[in-house]
């Protein structure tokens, strides 16, 4: 504003007071567009499918090849049930990771389905990780129960009986 002091033109004064602040909101503007389209770009491109067959990661970055994981190849199955206490409340997780020889770690536990119900494709999944001789292990991390009895009571009041029958046979819930 100081530079407009020393203006004597009326007109010109009030063009260039309100040009000032718009050269620099568009500048502004220009930046935030020139970060956020990056941003987006990587966001949109970065995503997780689970098929019956394998799982397909497509990469964050550009120039790393999309990657294919048959369920097969998978070395092994953490699963469990979690409860833990949030900020919000308590949270009862499900826990279904599979591990891949390269160390990759997948988790269609809360996966949305395509096509169909969820549940449909985890017996799928579920089915051909047993059939390919999976090894299946409860969850072991330190001070967590593996199958905690309110998380399952969470599942059983989530779903309806015959659906709750299906979760347990492919969570390995105990009776």
């Amino acid at each position: 504003m100081a530079r407009l002091a020393n203006e004597a033109d009326p007109a010109r004064y009030v063009r260039r007071f309100v040009l000032m602040p718009a050269w620099f909101l568009a500048g502004a503007g220009v930046l935030v567009l020139a970060i956020s389209v990056p941003l987006a770009f990587c966001e949109v491109r970065a995503f997780e499918v689970f098929t019956a067959e394998d799982y397909y990661v497509s990469p964050l970055l550009p120039w790393e090849t999309p990657r294919f994981r048959p369920w097969a190849s998978a070395v092994s199955v953490e699963i469990g049930c979690n409860h833990y206490q949030a900020k919000g409340g308590p949270v009862n997780r499900m826990i279904y990771a599979v591990t891949f020889r390269d160390g990759t770690v997948a988790s269609p536990a809360y996966a949305p389905p395509v096509g169909g119900s969820w549940l449909d494709g985890m017996e799928i999944i579920d089915a051909t990780l047993r059939s390919a001789g999976v090894r299946f292990v409860p969850q072991a991390v330190m001070s967590v129960h593996a199958y905690h009895p309110r998380c399952i009571a969470a599942l059983r009041h989530d779903f309806s009986n015959d659906d709750f029958r299906r979760l347990q046979r492919v969570l390995r819930l105990p009776e």
